[in-house]
């Protein structure tokens, strides 16, 4: 937001979302791997369903967004992927549970 605030010409709406699009069970994995953990079998939709409810369309069918404005407008990640990001959040809490 900083980024955008700093410049003049933004105005109107932007994605404030990571640009790498990834799939729930691709999260899953990713996490696994970043917690040296295992992964396992994903959740059976009905029973993400039953759990969630209405919101269980966020975790099953997913938003693909992409912040495409807030790319064209120079924009650059420190964490361009998932798994960067995770391994940031997560990397030296990893450590130390091994």
């Amino acid at each position: 937001m900083r980024f955008l605030l700093a410049k003049e010409n933004a105005s109107g709406v932007y994605n404030l979302c990571a640009p790498d699009v990834v799939r729930q069970g691709e999260f899953s994995r990713a996490l696994a791997r970043v917690l040296h953990r295992p992964y396992w079998i994903p959740a059976p939709a009905f029973i993400l369903r039953a759990v969630l409810g209405q919101m269980s369309t966020l975790v099953l069918d997913g938003q693909h967004q992409v912040p495409q404005r807030l790319l064209e407008a120079g924009y650059s990640f420190r964490y361009p992927t998932l798994e960067d990001a995770l391994e940031e959040l997560y990397g030296e809490l990893a450590q130390y549970k091994n």
